[in-house]
């Protein structure tokens, strides 16, 4: 199990200069042709996703206004806080910032013929079900993760093992993804 702080986390901008990512965790590490990957992308401006061929993407909004994903004949969808989306990373996307704001996201990118990520946003204790790969990702509130304590910004990424995340407060939200391999 590995702990991050999203405030003490490198950031990378991106080559079309419409934003910035922080990758959290990528398996294998260091690869492009990673099973799964997961990160924190600060949208600035209006522009293209980068095309990930054989790819599947969850985004979710976490601060900023809502976001319109412009992906041509297949679908237009306005990403709202909180709400996770799926679509194809060979799919064409163009992200437009509502009034201009900025926007921060929440990305769980999966190889398609690997494995599958089931994003969801929890206001409970629970345990995660799958023995495989995960991430959380606190929104609010305290947690307790093994023997640590996750507030905002916070969160952990593992490769295995089933694991309980324990609500310490009367209210609080994590984003959570269990990652499951075919």
């Amino acid at each position: 199990m590995e702990f991050f702080d999203i405030k003490k986390m490198p950031v990378n901008l991106w080559r079309n200069g419409a934003g910035e990512t922080r990758e959290i965790c990528c398996f294998p590490p260091a690869t492009r042709d990673f099973n799964w990957r997961a990160s924190i992308a600060s949208l600035s401006s209006n522009g293209e996703f980068t095309p990930f061929p054989q790819v599947d993407r969850v985004v979710t909004l976490l601060e900023g206004g809502e976001v319109t994903l412009d992906g041509g004949n297949a679908f237009r969808h306005i990403l709202r806080r909180h709400q996770p989306f799926a679509f194809s990373g060979e799919q064409t996307v163009r992200a437009v910032l509502s009034e201009g704001r900025m926007s921060l996201d929440f990305n769980v990118m999966t190889r398609r013929d690997r494995c599958q990520a089931k994003v969801r946003v929890a206001d409970r204790t629970f345990t995660t079900f799958s023995s495989r790969g995960g991430i959380v990702y606190v929104i609010s509130g305290a947690w307790q993760l093994e023997d640590k304590l996750l507030t905002a910004d916070q969160g952990a990424w593992w490769q295995e093992g089933r694991h309980t995340l324990r609500l310490l407060k009367s209210e609080g939200q994590l984003l959570f993804s269990e990652i499951s391999y075919l």
